[in-house]
């Protein structure tokens, strides 16, 4: 009795995941695949997952549009935002670097290398890149102020190190 019971059911589980597998499939096939997207399209897309705050899909669809256009530096630029949101923080300082080598935001992408840096607890190098941002913006009081964080964080290192000696 409990073996054909239990036959039953391992019966309506394997059915009902093939009803599953079938339904998933077709509505697979049903979507328009995202090679057919035109330039504008994919810039639309994303675009909306970036005003949405949506990095992961957003990363998708930049990614796309870099592949399409390897010097745009808007595209890449957003990126490494999105790559910074989702903690890909290497990721994105790459992304900043290009869009400053294509001159695209370059005091913004020095200034969020700079903030990459600091998530990564990596003082020195954030202040390598918030001084160049400072450069091109002297008068910024955020780069001004990042640095003298930076700075105070690097002299209580010492001080720690001092006492710990």
């Amino acid at each position: 009795m409990n073996g054909r019971f239990l036959l039953i059911i391992l019966g309506v589980l394997v059915l009902g995941c093939e009803v599953k597998y079938k339904e998933s499939k077709q509505s697979l096939e049903s979507e328009p695949s995202e090679v057919a997207f035109s330039k504008e399209e994919l810039i639309e897309k994303a675009n909306s997952f970036y005003k949405e705050d949506d990095c992961l899909n957003s990363v998708k669809y930049l990614s796309k549009l870099i592949k399409i256009d390897s010097t745009n530096g808007e595209f890449i630029f957003k990126r490494g935002y999105c790559y910074a949101r989702i903690d890909s923080l290497n990721a994105s300082t790459l992304d900043y670097i290009k869009a400053a080598e294509l001159e695209h935001r370059v005091a913004d992408a020095y200034y969020n290398i700079g903030l990459n840096y600091t998530m990564q607890f990596d003082d020195s190098m954030a202040l390598k890149y918030f001084f160049k941002a400072l450069e091109i913006n002297p008068k910024d009081q955020e780069i001004s102020d990042e640095i003298k964080a930076a700075k105070e964080r690097l002299n209580h290192d010492d001080d720690i190190n001092e006492v710990t000696k």
